[in-house]
């Protein structure tokens, strides 16, 4: 059984994480970036399952953004973080 992993930040390496994730495990992946055309890419490519909308249910959050909008996702989003 696999976990849920979300990744926030669909660029370069949050896109690359996410098709390896997808390639290589069982793990269901959803994903996040404020662009619109780049989710849609990501969901055609098939480097995500789905948009990520709840964080209560993940296993794992990756988040990659620049520091300080890393910092900010982290203080707005904690309270649903396991």
């Amino acid at each position: 059984m696999g976990m849920k992993v979300g990744i926030v930040g669909l660029g370069l390496i949050g896109a690359s994480l996410a098709k390896a994730i997808e390639e290589n495990t069982e793990h269901t992946v959803y994903g996040f970036d404020i662009d619109e055309e780049t989710m849609h890419r990501a969901l055609e490519e098939h480097c995500i399952d789905g948009a990520l909308e709840d964080y209560s249910q993940l296993d794992l959050l990756i988040v990659a953004l620049f520091p300080n909008a890393a910092i900010e996702l982290i203080r707005q989003r904690v309270g649903e973080l396991k």
